[in-house]
């Protein structure tokens, strides 16, 4: 009995530590986000690949890229907003990513959206963001 005891509180041991291990090992990893806008449930404007420094300022950095988004203007927001849990991404081509992603939801269309959505009305801003640079274009056409 003793001898079962002690290999059983090994194995707990043993998968406690692989644990925190792998919890330690996916929080080193590099942080990208990815920030959906939605209006009336369709998405209007999406960055991609955003660099993210920690998890506790998700909220806040959504909102500065979609105030870069809209050409320095604030966006009307509503003040649910809708953070998915984090992931790591083994096949990303740089190696491991966890991936981190929110939607916010919008009370109204920027303007800048209005022209492009009449004569395109399931288009979306898109930004890519490769080193540090975005890369706009429009989505959803």
């Amino acid at each position: 009995m003793d001898a079962i005891c002690g290999v059983a509180t090994l194995a707990v041991a043993l998968i406690v530590w692989w644990g925190e291990l792998t919890e330690n090992w996916e929080h080193q990893l590099p942080k990208l986000l990815r920030v959906e806008f939605r209006f009336e449930g369709h998405p209007v404007m999406v960055c991609e690949d955003a660099p993210l420094i920690t998890e506790n300022d998700i909220r806040a950095m959504a909102q500065q890229i979609g105030k870069q988004m809209n050409d320095g203007n604030e966006l009307k927001l509503r003040p649910t907003f809708v953070p998915r849990p984090p992931f790591v991404d083994r096949r990303a081509s740089g190696g491991p990513i966890r991936r981190y992603e929110i939607h916010m939801c919008l009370k109204e269309l920027p303007e800048s959206l209005i022209a492009i959505r009449e004569s395109q009305p399931h288009a979306f801003i898109e930004w890519r963001v490769v080193d540090g640079i975005e890369q706009p274009s429009i989505g959803g056409i």
